[in-house]
């Protein structure tokens, strides 16, 4: 997939809209209960190291270990890092209350998971991959251990130029138009060097507002 350094690529570029919350995906404890369950606390110090400034970051404590969520919106993408520490076997959902696309980088651990729509798959350490999501709970399957994934949820104008291009782009863009009920991932990419300096480049940048991912 040759494309696959232009998407990331893509992020790079300066976004001077001004912020809004636009969450679609988000991980849940209990797709039912509206209560998340988790309490909330400040993040410990031994985790702060993980924390990027111009994020929000939000920690919670759960039976089975914890979750440290960061999120960043703007009106053409937002970036969410989820950092789960389990010490014990969990299920959790990562839930979207509209359809969405959405580049997902695994940079810690393999997650199994069932994507509404499509089915058992893995996520894999070192890859990543763009899917379409539709409206869903979605399950994660995490063994004890520690799970870093970061994604990005785009509006469809941020791929458009990509589309016309690489017909598998204007399939996801297809599902979304149509609110499609079954998800689909494009082929997983290994993170090679140019896009985990990007990354690494993205999570330390100082910057804060519209210019964060500059």
């Amino acid at each position: 997939m040759g494309h696959s350094n232009g998407f990331v690529r893509l992020l790079y570029r300066e976004d001077s809209s001004s912020k809004t919350k636009q969450i679609a995906l988000e991980l849940l404890y209990d797709p039912v209960d509206s209560e998340d369950g988790g309490i909330p606390m400040p993040v410990p110090a031994r985790l702060r190291r993980f924390l990027s400034s111009w994020a929000s970051p939000k920690y919670r404590e759960y039976p089975f270990g914890y979750t440290l969520i960061q999120e960043y919106h703007s009106k053409r993408f937002s970036i969410h890092i989820w950092r789960i520490h389990a010490e014990t076997p969990a299920k959790l959902y990562p839930s979207s209350d509209r359809p969405m696309i959405a580049l997902q980088f695994m940079l810690e651990g393999d997650l199994p998971c069932v994507l509404v729509g499509y089915g058992p798959k893995r996520l894999q350490h070192s890859k990543y991959e763009l899917f379409y999501v539709p409206i869903s709970h979605n399950e994660a399957w995490f063994e004890p251990g520690e799970y870093e994934s970061l994604h990005i949820e785009m509006e469809p104008e941020f791929l458009d130029d990509i589309a016309d291009t690489y017909p598998q782009v204007r399939q996801l863009l297809d599902r979304l138009g149509q609110a499609s009920e079954k998800g689909v991932p494009l082929i997983p990419v290994i993170i090679n060097y140019v896009v985990r300096a990007i990354l690494k480049n993205l999570r330390k940048c100082e910057k804060t507002g519209g210019r964060a991912v500059k």
